[in-house]
């Protein structure tokens, strides 16, 4: 993690019915009506982590270090496209090559940087085959180069990237036949997006930059690359941002990651850079979920996968444990320290945001307050 401061392949996706007569006791949470309010503070308590399906998937991701542009990188990408394959989400695989910093520039006349391939998953859900948007869910699943420890990141990054199929498994089963279930308008997907590349290669993460001859950025390879994909369109008379249109042209109007999300007694930071209406959104289901105090109080400044995408205007936030730092870049950080209760926490905001503004996107659309 972090620090403070070309090809689609489908979704079966049981419903949940609310009683024509339903009286909601919710009150309404921003920027959501209370027929959605109920309805996705209801699928999300019952969201539950199948840990058998979690420790086959955390056994893959901590087999051995897999950091940005590695061979056992590449292979964890063909084992996510082969899991969201099986939940019938439909795939797409981007491919990007970025140039990164020699560690050992200059030595001997070697080059400045070295040129890195990654790859950034999705995997959507077709709950709304006419849609023309979609909120993404994401994770980096690349782990650091720790000198001396072979550092396999159970929690930076198995973590969300395990909880991210989680999640999707879940949705695919519960959201099928909402068409029926909300009053006219538009509608949105769910996007799952594994980001390659969110590490820095050399041990500071602004060393690159700052440090480094090359003079480059080294972090957040995947979600600079994805965000550097999106073009200028509009949806319902609103200016936004857009996919381009070989991964089918959708409309994105909130980007949602999860990072670090494994550590016993979850703790989010307040992050203060994030979008303030997916904040807002966060505490509002939060309370409804009885989750308050698993968010900190006071707000801290974390650079993480999700800048790139504000700064290309889209709402963002990230959600993030950076309060449990004991194994952080550290030997340690492997399945003995995984909690599935705070999985399962995070798991229930990020379904209560994800599908909230996937039946009501219109407050999302347009450009990100800042």
């Amino acid at each position: 993690m972090t620090r403070k401061m070309g090809t689609w392949y489908l979704v079966l996706l049981v419903p949940f019915f609310l009683p024509a007569s339903c009286v909601c006791q919710d009150s309404q949470i921003f920027g959501v009506s209370k027929d959605v309010s109920y309805y996705t503070v209801e699928l999300a308590k019952r969201f539950k982590i199948n840990q058998d399906e979690a420790k086959s998937d955390f056994l893959e991701f901590t087999k051995r270090p897999h950091p940005f542009g590695s061979d056992r990188q590449r292979e964890l990408a063909s084992y996510l496209l082969a899991r969201a394959r099986s939940l019938q989400l439909e795939v797409y695989e981007e491919q990007f090559s970025m140039a990164t910093p020699n560690p050992e520039a200059g030595k001997n006349g070697t080059s400045f940087v070295i040129e890195k391939i990654g790859y950034n998953i999705f995997a959507r859900t077709k709950t709304f085959p006419q849609a023309d948007c979609s909120v993404v869910l994401a994770s980096h699943y690349d782990t650091k180069i720790v000198p001396g420890v072979d550092y396999v990141g159970a929690n930076d990054s198995g973590s969300s990237s395990v909880l991210l199929l989680q999640l999707m498994a879940y949705l695919s089963r519960e959201m099928k036949d909402m068409n029926g279930l909300m009053s006219e308008g538009p509608r949105c997907n769910i996007t799952a997006l594994w980001l390659d590349g969110e590490e820095s290669q050399l041990w500071e993460w602004d060393a690159g930059l700052l440090q480094h001859p090359a003079r480059i950025i080294d972090n957040t390879y995947g979600s600079r690359h994805a965000a550097n994909m999106l073009t200028s369109c509009s949806l319902f008379e609103k200016e936004t941002k857009c996919w381009p249109l070989r991964m089918g042209g959708t409309a994105l109007p909130a980007f949602i990651l999860l990072d670090m999300v494994g550590s016993p007694d979850l703790k989010l930071t307040r992050e203060k850079n994030s979008s303030k209406k997916l904040v807002r959104l966060m505490e509002r289901f939060a309370q409804k979920l009885d989750l308050s105090h698993v968010i900190d109080k006071e707000s801290h400044a974390v650079s993480d996968d999700h800048e790139p995408f504000l700064k290309a205007g889209v709402h963002a936030v990230d959600l993030i444990d950076f309060n449990h730092l004991s194994t952080w870049h550290r030997a340690g950080d492997d399945l003995s320290t995984i909690s599935y209760e705070s999985m399962e926490l995070a798991g229930k905001l990020a379904i209560s945001m994800a599908v909230s503004i996937s039946l009501e996107p219109k407050v999302f659309l347009g450009h990100a307050d800042k």
